[in-house]
């Protein structure tokens, strides 16, 4: 059995009034936790949700057609993609 050293940890201070401690402390006291254990618990999952949203981006009518239109009908690649494709395909990063 072997046994995994620690992750090496890092300090995050924060600032706030008596009565915000007050409110998180009463709370991490409910679900048992630290302070620090119920912050650490709640900012991950922020950030989990946070990065788990996708982002939308809404176009115009004239800017749909135009990307349709490069998709159906793309332009005639230049030389200068032409090299970029080679030098990509050079490298096996397909």
């Amino acid at each position: 059995m072997s046994i995994s050293s620690p992750s090496p940890t890092t300090t995050v201070k924060i600032t706030l009034s008596q009565d915000r401690k007050t409110i998180l402390e009463t709370a991490a006291n409910r679900e048992g936790l630290s302070l620090s254990e119920y912050l650490l618990k709640i900012a991950t999952e922020i950030a989990e949700q946070s990065m788990g949203q996708t982002e939308s981006i809404t176009l115009s009518e004239k800017d749909w057609d135009i990307v349709t239109s490069a998709i159906t009908d793309p332009p005639e690649l230049n030389e200068a993609l032409k090299t970029a494709i080679t030098r990509y395909k050079k490298q096996g990063l397909e």
